[in-house]
This record gives structure tokens, sequence and C-alpha cells, in this order.
């Protein structure tokens, strides 16, 4: 739950990851999440709305400071990306 600008993201092909290992490995992931997407982001609003609203709990505690990540992407966003064309 890290935010990154979109211009950041590259997509990754799971086909042309070269390392079979690690390929088979991406794979599992990836199917593991997609079977599991709903309960991810269930759980994922919750310690981010929980972090963010101050109500410290075991969960929080190892929790990033969303608010800070935020405004870091935002202020990346305005410094470097902002007068970017392509």
């Amino acid at each position: 739950m890290i935010p990154v600008p979109d211009k950041c993201i590259e997509k990754l092909i799971l086909k042309e990851v070269e390392d079979e290992k690690y390929r088979v490995l991406l794979n599992k992931e990836y199917r593991f999440c997609m079977n599991n997407a709903e309960k991810i982001q269930k759980k994922a609003n919750k310690i981010y709305e929980m972090e963010i609203t101050n109500r410290k709990q075991i969960l929080t505690d190892n929790s990033c400071a969303f608010h800070i990540l935020e405004a870091g992407c935002r202020e990346y966003i305005e410094h470097y990306l902002s007068d970017d064309t392509g």
C-alpha cells in the first residue's frame, strides 16, 4: 500500500520473465492475489483506515505512516512529473 504515481509503474509480463523459478513464483503469487483479492482489499482498507485515524492496534503497529507516504508521493509528482509531457 505504498502510493506510486501511475507514470512510475511498469507492467510486468509474466510469460516474458526468463528465470523459470521466478516466473513460477510470480504466477503462484498472482493466482493467490486474484483468488483472494476481495479479502486482501478489505484487510488493506481496514488497516489503512485505522492508521490514518490514529486507532492504534496491533495491526497498525507495523504499518507505514500513510499520510507521510501520500504527501511524499504528491510532492514527487509536483516536482518531478508535473512538467513531464511524455
